[in-house]
């Protein structure tokens, strides 16, 4: 049995899995050897073995797909005739308001939000991918609201004493205006944890991105949404406007929560974008002007720092 634990954010992630596979050397900073863990996941793999397939008989299943299932695609797939499979589905009915099941031709996953648990069936044929998502954004981003927290699509770096979050789609600039900032730390270029901390809020780096500076946080500073464009200008950004970008951004991830999950997911936005100054910024390649990003944040470095260091 492969076991490794690694902490992101603060939060412990707890993996168990059949097959051992590396993980990438991004993860090493983050290994952790801490007993107790915030989160268990727990990757088994299912035979296809005809012999041993049960029925899945049909009231049980509609029901399922009623009260856990948030992805139906590939309601169809053998392993959910697996009686470990099954035994697990019906016990996820004991409190349906706390389950969801993703299901694909290949993996069922199912999250315990109860009980902070995720346990992946998946067929022998898919470790390779597998290998990148028994601790992936996927499985672990779903319990951050829990502790106040959530994962955002975005890259982050240090400026001064606090971090500016940066947003937008694949191939629209994260990484490289985070590549041009001279003397400060990248968090990470992809994706980044926003943790809630009394009335402000603190962002974590994470493993998930080409570039990263290990487990580091700072202060969140500002928000900066981007466009690329002729020449560098920022345009104070509506807080609504702000939110709705973040929230419609993260859809996929917010469809796997149960209700009481995405409702804090939702206050945690709002009350981030009231938190710090949100901007549009546009900008031409390597033309980023840092000083300018550096002075829309200072108006709120000391307040946010002060109430940081107040509360801890």
């Amino acid at each position: 049995m492969f076991t490794q634990t690694h902490q992101i954010a603060g939060v412990t992630f707890h993996t168990q899995a059949e097959t051992t596979f590396p993980f990438q050397d991004a993860f090493a900073p983050f290994q952790t050897n801490a007993r107790a863990s915030d989160v268990r996941c727990r990757a088994q793999v299912v035979s296809l073995d005809a012999s041993a397939m049960l029925p899945l008989t049909l009231p049980p299943a509609r029901r399922i797909s009623r009260d856990v299932v948030f992805s139906r695609e590939e309601w169809t797939t053998p392993l959910l005739r697996s009686p470990l499979v099954q035994h697990r589905l019906w016990a996820s009915l004991n409190q349906p308001e706390h389950n969801r099941v993703e299901l694909r031709d290949w993996a069922v996953t199912l999250f315990d939000f109860a009980r902070r648990e995720v346990a992946l069936f998946h067929t022998l044929e898919h470790d390779e991918f597998l290998a990148q998502c028994y601790v992936g954004p996927s499985l672990f981003a779903p319990f951050l609201p829990t502790f106040d927290a959530m994962m955002l699509h975005s890259s982050a770096v240090v400026v001064g004493q606090v971090a500016a979050l940066f947003f937008a789609p694949d191939e629209g600039g994260k990484t490289t205006v985070a590549r041009t900032a001279p003397r400060a730390a990248i968090l990470c270029d992809d994706q980044n944890i926003i943790r809630q901390t009394g009335n402000a809020f603190v962002v974590h780096s994470t493993p998930w991105g080409l570039y990263h500076d290990g487990p580091r946080a700072a202060p969140l500073g500002g928000m900066f949404f981007l466009e690329k464009a002729d020449r560098f200008e920022l345009i104070p950004l509506k807080r609504t406007e702000a939110m709705a970008h973040i929230w419609n951004e993260h859809a996929s991830f917010l469809a796997v929560l149960p209700k009481h999950l995405r409702v804090r997911a939702f206050d945690l936005v709002c009350e981030a974008c009231r938190a710090v100054p949100t901007y549009r910024m546009r900008f031409p390649k390597d033309g980023v002007d840092w000083r300018a990003i550096g002075a829309v944040m200072e108006r709120t470095a000391s307040n946010v720092t002060s109430r940081i260091s107040g509360e801890t």
